[in-house]
């Protein structure tokens, strides 16, 4: 059963690079077959290997995290306006990550990895913690979020995946790349857009005074 699930996780990824090579957008009502030729792709045979058994042997178990941000992107394709990371999600990705990878790597003495595991002592603290999060980024309205963190701690109930450590099914570095990615874009464009107004302003500025 995890490697069922494993691989429909990864059916996703596969999915959503077709989509984005193909330029499915642009289609107009054809869209459906970029779909086809996408799943298509899958199960193409690569000597004695499927395409879609790569991105499991590179990438591992996806996370939670990643298979919602991946779900979205998918039904939000043909949309006219994206669904993007919100920036909650993504600072609360790269906030578990910090805390998460440098701890794992050796470079304190305390391993945060350690806990994701029921059999560790704080593991029932763990998991109050990540419930009150997900209940308070419920009643603030940061939906993402509270999904995130509700599917993740079900799925790890449920053992959807061969990990046993909850962290696993919370993030993965491939989900934290993507919001750093988008975290970083959007800084970018904010500033873009401050930089446009005030050069917008100023000019009007000397209009006024000429």
């Amino acid at each position: 059963m995890s490697v069922l699930f494993s691989f429909m996780a990864h059916s996703l990824v596969i999915m959503c690079l077709c989509l984005a090579i193909f330029q499915v957008k642009r289609w107009g009502k054809y869209w459906p077959v970029g779909y086809v030729m996408a799943a298509l792709v899958m199960v193409l045979p690569v000597g004695h290997w499927l395409v879609i058994e790569f991105p499991r042997g590179l990438l591992g178990d996806l996370s939670l995290a990643s298979i919602l941000m991946l779900a979205t992107y998918l039904l939000s394709i043909m949309k006219k306006e994206r669904i993007n990371n919100a920036n909650s999600f993504n600072g609360l990705v790269i906030l578990m990550a910090i805390i998460l990878y440098p701890t794992s790597l050796g470079y304190s003495q305390f391993d945060m990895y350690s806990i994701g595991f029921a059999s560790d002592g704080i593991y029932n603290y763990f998991i109050m913690a990540i419930a009150l999060i997900g209940v308070i980024a419920w009643y603030m309205g940061y939906a993402q979020i509270a999904v995130w963190l509700t599917l993740s701690v079900l799925a790890h109930g449920l053992n959807l995946f061969e990990s046993n450590n909850l962290w696993n099914y919370l993030l993965d570095p491939l989900v934290v790349i993507a919001c750093v990615v988008s975290a970083f874009i959007k800084a970018c464009k904010h500033i873009l857009n401050k930089f446009k107004s005030n050069a917008h302003n100023g000019g009007s500025h000397v209009q006024s005074n000429a």
